[in-house]
């Protein structure tokens, strides 16, 4: 197989999770925007942002703030899980084959959910709940979704034949 091909299999391959991964990233930077439209409109403010001062001392301005830097530390989480997802959910027999384009999806779902949490926290604490919770339960569906890949690709390397109702 020459090394163009190889490389479109490749591409072919990680396209989804690629899709899901922009999606993630982007929605993060949408975040920072959500940040910057408050804080931007604050008299006192300069570089960098001080939120401990009184000019820069907005409630809403750092609520954004903080739900941004939760989008960044979850990132951390979702976008491995999202790749292994990728790469293992294939494995899953009978649902395997559409998984990694529902990653994508569950990826961009995410995307737009996580943006909702950051605006719906600058308004108040108890509104960033339920995209919080629409976010939480995306990213335990890839992670559970990768585990059982895993599991299931696992058990074909070692060769161990699946029960017949699980074959496909």
């Amino acid at each position: 197989m020459s090394s163009d091909r190889i490389v479109q299999e490749l591409q072919r391959i990680a396209l989804p999770a690629s899709i899901g991964t922009v999606s993630i990233v982007f929605s993060t930077i949408q975040g920072i925007m959500v940040v910057n439209d408050t804080r931007y409109k604050l008299k006192g403010f300069s570089h960098p942002y001080k939120p401990w001062e009184e000019e820069q001392s907005d409630e809403k301005t750092f609520r954004a703030f903080k739900a941004n830097q939760n989008q960044v530390e979850w990132m951390m989480y979702v976008l491995p899980s999202l790749w292994i997802y990728s790469l293992y959910a294939p494995s899953i027999p009978k649902v395997g084959k559409y998984a990694p384009w529902v990653g994508a999806s569950l990826a961009v779902i995410y995307g737009f959910y996580s943006v909702k949490y950051v605006k719906a926290y600058a308004e108040s604490a108890e509104k960033r709940i339920s995209p919080f919770h629409t976010r939480k339960n995306i990213f335990f569906t890839l992670l559970v979704g990768g585990m059982a890949g895993m599991v299931f690709s696992s058990l074909k390397q070692a060769g161990i034949a699946l029960p017949a109702v699980l074959r496909d």
